[in-house]
């Protein structure tokens, strides 16, 4: 009995995991299709927001907020770099910290990115009722905390 509770637990983990992942691949494309004309990925768009919100950052804390590799994080930043999108500085305080600042030309893309990508979602998301909306943010707030709580190891060794 316990080795088919196991069986079964681990393939509602399975397909859990495989609907989440299918999910977020079309959470993507409608990111993409809201940026068509914008020429901005749905990761720099991340990158972005990340910086608007929190001010100059490191490179590190946009890698821990995107789960980006660095290799790809420092090609992103160049590229976005080099198109006005963002400018990286050494910091004042500590000259071995760079730090990614936004460009008056990043906030102008993430506010028409903004209206457009709202649009998408409420196309995509208006016949999914607003209950099971709310639902759902709750379950997935508290999947994110499971996530977190087992990176960083506070699971007792479970899985």
């Amino acid at each position: 009995m316990e080795k088919l509770f196991k069986r079964f637990h681990r393939s509602l983990n399975i397909e859990l995991g495989n609907s989440l992942y299918k999910t977020g691949m079309l959470f993507r494309r409608d990111g993409i299709r809201a940026g068509k004309g914008i020429n901005i990925t749905p990761e720099q768009l991340s990158v972005i927001m990340i910086v608007k919100h929190k001010g100059p950052v490191t490179q590190k804390e946009i890698l821990e907020r995107t789960m980006q590799d660095a290799p790809t994080l420092s090609r992103s930043l160049k590229r976005m770099e080099k198109h006005g999108l963002v400018r990286v500085k050494r910091d004042k305080k500590d000259k071995r910290v760079t730090r990614v600042h936004i460009t008056p030309k990043a906030s102008v893309t993430l506010a028409s990115m903004g209206v457009k990508m709202k649009m998408q979602f409420n196309r995509s998301l208006s016949k999914f009722p607003d209950k099971k909306k709310k639902q759902l943010i709750k379950l997935l707030k508290e999947l994110r905390d499971s996530f977190n709580k087992n990176a960083n190891g506070k699971n007792g060794g479970k899985q």
